[in-house]
């Protein structure tokens, strides 16, 4: 099946960040190296390409991970959907005022 041009690339790319993201939070977050996080991220993402904050600014940015409204460790619910968004890296950035962020 032929793909898109930089398809491959993107790809990549999406991986290694993903891959750095991980590695740079703390041990306290190995729910995002479970097989069940990583489904429901997936399938979230799949079911909302768009970053949520963009669009409601009238912009149009493909979402790069799935963030945690309210954050686990403050009591939200880790696999409900009520409790998730698609974001782009920046919006991420911006919701937690650092780099890279604390959620995925």
């Amino acid at each position: 099946m032929p793909r898109k041009p930089g398809e491959q690339y993107a790809t990549k790319r999406r991986k290694d960040k993903e891959r750095w993201y991980n590695k740079s939070r703390p041990a306290r977050h190995a729910f995002y190296a479970t097989s069940e996080w990583r489904r429901l991220r997936d399938w979230y993402r799949g079911r909302h390409p768009l970053c949520e904050e963009c669009q409601r600014q009238g912009r149009v940015t493909a979402a790069e991970l799935v963030h945690h409204k309210v954050e686990i460790s403050e009591g939200g619910s880790p696999l409900d959907i009520d409790n998730l968004e698609s974001l782009c890296w920046g919006c991420h950035s911006r919701l937690h005022r650092v780099g890279g962020g604390q959620n995925s």
